[in-house]
C-alpha cells in the first residue's frame, strides 16, 4: 500500500498527533520518577540535573511501533505496512539508548576522549564502559550497514559514516540543546533525498521525540546523556545511509572525523565561542545559559 490518498494520510497525521501528546505526557509523568530515584549528574555547571534522558528516544519509538501495530489490528489496510527498515531502526534505537545508559550510569567520568579510553586499556588493559561503548557501536555499524551495501568498499564507507555519526553526537553533548540543535541542522542536507516509508515511519517520530526533549535540555532540567547522544548519532547515521547519496554520505563522514579529530586536540565549546554565529546558533532557544 502506498502513501496515496487523502484518507491515509490524513489516519496518519491524526496517528502522529495522538502519538505526539502521548508521548509528551509520558515524558512529563516520567521526569519526576529520574528525580526519586537520584537519576541524577551534575551538569556543566556543576547543578545537579535529570541524567540519561536521552532514553525517550527508544520509549518513544516503541510507543509509536505499538500504536501502528494497534491501527493495522483494528483497522487493516488503513496505513501501509512498517517496513523493515523500522524493525532495523527499533534495533539501533534500543542497543544504542542501553548502550548509552548504562555508560550514563556507571561509566569512569574521570577518563576523556576515545584516546583515554584506549590508552588505558593498552597500558593497564582495564576495559572501561566508554571503549565497551565504543566496540558495541563498531559492532552495531557492521551489522546495519551490511544489507544496505552493495560492495566491500559501501559496507567500509557506511560502517564509517555510522561510527563518526555516534561518536560525533556523543561530544557535542556537552551544553544544552546542542546535540539537538545540530540534528535539527545537520538533517536539512538529508530531506531532499527522505523515502516516504523512512519519512513517516522513521524520522518523523523522531523529530517529535527531540522536540520534547529540547525543552528539557534548553532550560537544564534534564540531560540526553550517552542514552540520547548515541542514538541521536545513531538515527542520523542511519538516516544517512539509509536515504542519502554517496557523495553526500562521504563529505558527512569527512566532516564527522574531522570533528573527533578537533575534538582530541581542543575544545569544541571554546572553538564554538570563538565564531560569533556559531556562538548565537549554540545559544539560541537556551534558557538562562
Amino acid at each position: 500500500m502506498a502513501w496515496k490518498g487523502e484518507t491515509t494520510i490524513l489516519i496518519y497525521l491524526v496517528t502522529l498527533a495522538i502519538y505526539a501528546f502521548s508521548a509528551w505526557q509520558l515524558t512529563v509523568k516520567g521526569y519526576p520518577v529520574f528525580i526519586r530515584q537520584g537519576w541524577l549528574c551534575p551538569n556543566y555547571r556543576g547543578e545537579p540535573i535529570v541524567q540519561g534522558f536521552g532514553i525517550y528516544f527508544f520509549i518513544h519509538y516503541l510507543l509509536f511501533i505499538v500504536m501502528i501495530k494497534g491501527i493495522a489490528f483494528v483497522w487493516p489496510n488503513s496505513l501501509p505496512a512498517l517496513p523493515y527498515e523500522a524493525v532495523v531502526f527499533s534495533f539501533i534505537l534500543s542497543s544504542l539508548s542501553v548502550m548509552g545508559w548504562i555508560d550514563d550510569h556507571w561509566g569512569n567520568r574521570l577518563i576523556k576522549g576515545l584516546k583515554g579510553h584506549l590508552l588505558l586499556f593498552l597500558k593497564k588493559g582495564k576495559i572501561t564502559t566508554g571503549l565497551a561503548k565504543a566496540v558495541l557501536g563498531l559492532m552495531l555499524a557492521l551489522l546495519v550497514s551490511r544489507p544496505l551495501s552493495a560492495s566491500f568498499w559501501n559496507w567500509m564507507l557506511f560502517i564509517l559514516a555510522m561510527v563518526f555519526s555516534i561518536h560525533t553526537f556523543n561530544l557535542l553533548d556537552v551544553r544544552p540543546g546542542r546535540a539537538i540543535k545540530s540534528y535539527w541542522l545537520f538533517t536539512l542536507s538529508l530531506l531532499p533525498f527522505f523515502s516516504q516509508p523512512s519519512l513517516y515511519y522513521l524520522y518523523t517520530p523522531s523529530l517529535v521525540t527531540t522536540l520534547i526533549l529540547f525543552q528539557y535540555d534548553r532550560r537544564r532540567l534534564a540531560m540526553l546523556g550517552d542514552a540520547g547522544s548515541l542514538t541521536l548519532g545513531g538515527i542520523f547515521g542511519y538516516q544517512l545511509i539509509l536515504d542519502a547519496p554517496h557523495a553526500l554520505i562521504i563529505l558527512w563522514t569527512l566532516f564527522f572525523l574531522f570533528i573527533t579529530i578537533l575534538a582530541e586536540t581542543t575544545s569544541l565549546t571554546e572553538v564554538i565561542k570563538k565564531r560569533a554565529w556559531l556562538n548565537r546558533l549554540d545559544h539560541w532557544g537556551i534558557i538562562n545559559d
